[in-house]
């Protein structure tokens, strides 16, 4: 009992007990409140009260992708958010992971394919906590590169076909250096490419993305894209038979 406050005929009694983690329990505690009264006649009355005291709530559930695929930090996983004061602690097993310790989400690069898993633990700000949750996760490999087929020594201004060449995958994702793609999409397994102008630096570049959302790494194919020897050649369309020493010339 903290206190009495006697306000005319009633009495107001202040109860606290300063619970542990430890006394938790799914019964209840059984106390029993002796009010005496000295009057005349005396008499006392007495009152049973049930308390609970809940245990520590923490993590049910991680959430997030699985079966996932390695990548840079792309894979999202989260859990409730923490009351205030309360902490929320990670680990990752088989990957890496950023963010601060408290938070209730993290983003996992995983390293490579296999199996992996995330763990949780919530503290509470009173000292309390819970078994640690696990969740196993399914790391799906990377599907392999493409092969680009297609020419590597190109005209310039004239347009070329590339194609991508791979058993897994469904989406393809070009980029091209020193030309344009032309068309209206660059994530089919072909594109045509117009070259602009000569250049011994150009590149065609592809990944690619598998039915689990799996990329590739990037395929590159070098170009060297050259200049025509002549715009047009000069000369006699019409000549006759056995005739000889007749001037044909090109303009560069």
């Amino acid at each position: 009992i903290l206190k009495y406050v006697i306000n005319g005929e009633y009495v107001t009694a202040y109860f606290s007990w300063q619970t542990t983690c430890k006394d938790a329990s799914v019964s209840p505690y059984n106390f029993t409140i002796t009010a005496a009264d000295s009057g005349c006649p005396p008499k006392t009355n007495y009152q049973g009260i049930e308390i609970y005291v809940d245990p520590f709530k923490g993590i049910k559930n991680i959430y997030g992708p699985s079966p996932t695929c390695p990548g840079l930090f792309a894979n999202l996983y989260s859990a409730i958010q923490p009351p205030k004061g309360d902490t929320l602690i990670w680990k990752v097993i088989g990957g890496t992971y950023i963010n601060s310790p408290n938070d209730n989400s993290i983003l996992v690069d995983w390293v490579k394919a296999g199996s992996g898993a995330i763990q949780a633990v919530m503290h509470s700000q009173y000292g309390c906590g819970e078994d640690t949750l696990t969740r196993k996760i399914i790391i799906n490999p990377k599907p392999s590169p493409p092969v680009i087929i297609g020419p590597k020594n190109p005209c310039a201004n004239f347009t070329t076909v590339y194609n991508a060449v791979s058993p897994n995958g469904e989406t393809y994702l070009w980029k091209v250096k020193g030309g344009t793609i032309t068309g209206t999409s660059n994530q089919t397994g072909t594109i045509s490419v117009k070259w602009p102008a000569a250049d011994s630096t150009a590149r065609v570049m592809v990944y690619e993305k598998d039915s689990w959302g799996c990329y590739s790494d990037t395929t590159t194919l070098n170009i060297s894209v050259a200049q025509p020897i002549a715009d047009s050649i000069f000369g006699s369309i019409s000549v006759c038979p056995n005739s000889s020493g007749i001037d044909y010339w090109a303009t560069p």
